[in-house]
């Protein structure tokens, strides 16, 4: 996972996320947005807590992956409006 993780340029965590949402065939945009939500939570929760202990590098990669989800959630919520 870590190779693709880096190929991509995306937190391993997404990855599983995007695994999960195809292997369960989840078409649903409102489970969809929830899921990019409590990933966007967990996201900035690490990034909290990697700040704490200085790791400024590590913390900044899961802001932003927090920031992506927060863009992939609005973007399903306006689907399902």
């Amino acid at each position: 996972m870590e190779k693709v993780s880096r190929r991509e340029g995306t937190l391993p965590e997404e990855i599983v996320s995007r695994a999960v949402i195809e292997f369960l065939k989840i078409d649903d945009p409102q489970t969809k947005a929830e899921l990019h939500e409590n990933l966007c939570k967990k996201f900035l929760n690490d990034a909290e807590e990697l700040v704490k202990r200085g790791d400024y590098v590590q913390a900044s990669e899961k802001a932003w992956g927090a920031a992506s989800q927060m863009v992939k959630q609005s973007q399903r919520r306006m689907v399902w409006s």
